[in-house]
């Protein structure tokens, strides 16, 4: 979904929906354009970062991103704070792809224009990254600041009438194209081409 170029994506949908298998595939895609490594805030321990060692601090986690040579980096962070710390070492050295799983626990409408995330967000090309969110609440969980920083997002099966709202009047998507998507599928905006895309594959290991 997101191209070498683009900044920020965004990854919607309900659990289970397929968001986090093509948010890392995408990441894997950005890696290989750029020569990048990956650095995977994984919120949750989600099952599709099961195979990847995780660091155990926010500076082992800066060491293997900017050392020699430099290596992916996989995180579950225990609070905001590690989040921002991160946040402002990518910032400060630059060139990393930042995949945020379940990125609500970190960043949310309620936020407002606070916090390291949201700093990266609005000075992407500057700072040379990539920012791939996942989230599963459309409505609440991406402030207007992001909103303006003109990402890309992958809308997945919605249920929440909020969300449903949102859709209408923002991305002129339809209640009926989100709400019966099988797992995987998933409709683009800004639209282009055809709106369901394939489904991403079930294993995904590009870190």
């Amino acid at each position: 979904m997101l191209r070498p170029h683009d900044g920020i994506g965004w990854y919607a949908g309900v659990p289970g929906c397929g968001k986090t298998t093509l948010a890392l595939e995408d990441a894997g895609a950005l890696c290989r354009a750029h020569g990048w490594p990956v650095l995977a805030i994984d919120s949750t321990r989600a099952v599709q970062f099961l195979g990847h060692p995780h660091a155990a601090t926010v500076d082992a986690c800066l060491d293997a991103l900017y050392g020699a040579p430099r290596a992916h980096a996989v995180f579950t962070p225990e609070s905001a704070d590690q989040v921002e710390e991160l946040a402002r070492g990518v910032r400060a050295g630059r060139r990393v792809v930042v995949l945020v799983d379940e990125s609500a626990f970190w960043f949310n409408a309620q936020a407002g224009r606070q916090g390291e995330l949201l700093r990266l967000m609005r000075g992407w090309r500057h700072a040379e990254v990539r920012l791939l969110l996942t989230t599963q609440h459309l409505s609440g969980d991406i402030p207007q600041e992001a909103w303006a920083c003109d990402p890309r997002v992958a809308v997945f099966r919605q249920v929440a009438p909020a969300a449903f709202d949102v859709l209408r009047r923002r991305f002129g998507i339809e209640r009926e194209e989100v709400e019966r998507l099988e797992v995987g599928r998933y409709v683009t905006w800004p639209r282009e081409g055809s709106l369901l895309r394939g489904a991403p594959r079930a294993t995904v290991a590009p870190l």
